[in-house]
């Protein structure tokens, strides 16, 4: 039987926007209504973002993501991690593999990074930018929630993260740097996703 479905969501505040206390307390308050809602047997879609296209954790049902953190249009090994990942892209969309890349930059600055990629660098190379879905994530809320994040310092780190079709973590890297062997990356997650979860560990 299909879990019931609940969906929560902050508002979407102005990416210009003074930070103030009713931030932190929505979004800690929306965070412990959707952890109760998936203890108490909801199939949880929790929504968080700015203006634009919104960060969930989910944002293809039923198909294997990556999700790549990086920290924006202005840090040039985050531009030549997206390029290597440009060049194979077609590679993943083979796979069934969907790519997300995600930055704390706001939406304006975030789609700045498309008029850096280098487009149809080989044969299964990324031919439009647009083709690759950018996400603006400027209250961290994201890079929190996956544990990209150092607390310590206050700033936001490089991730990368592979999420099977059934929302499971499969694989990740997160650094000071950039993960940029993307050629390892595409045949772990080939392999990966190949493999069989026990019962124990999906929980049915």
């Amino acid at each position: 039987m299909p879990k019931p479905k609940f969906y929560i969501t902050t508002a979407l505040p102005y990416a210009t926007g003074a930070p103030h206390i009713g931030h932190a307390y929505e979004r800690i308050a929306t965070d412990a209504i959707a952890r109760f809602k998936r203890l108490d047997g909801y199939d949880v879609r929790y929504v968080t973002g700015m203006d634009g296209q919104p960060v969930e954790n989910g944002a293809t049902p039923g198909k294997p993501q990556l999700l790549v953190f990086y920290l924006g249009s202005e840090c040039s090994h985050c531009v030549e991690q997206l390029n290597v990942l440009a060049k194979h892209y077609q590679h993943f969309v083979d796979a069934g593999i969907t790519l997300h890349a995600i930055s704390p930059q706001p939406p304006e600055a975030a789609t700045a990074v498309r008029a850096k990629l280098q487009l149809g660098q080989g044969p299964k190379a990324l031919t439009r930018a647009e083709d690759l879905p950018l996400y603006s994530d400027p209250t961290f809320a994201a890079f929190k929630a996956f544990r990209v994040f150092d607390d310590f310092e206050g700033e936001a780190l490089h991730g990368v993260m592979l999420i099977d079709a059934e929302r499971r973590l499969r694989w990740i890297d997160v650094s000071y740097q950039p993960f940029m062997d993307i050629p390892f990356l595409l045949a772990e997650a080939k392999r990966q996703l190949q493999l069989e979860y026990p019962e124990a560990m999906t929980g049915r």
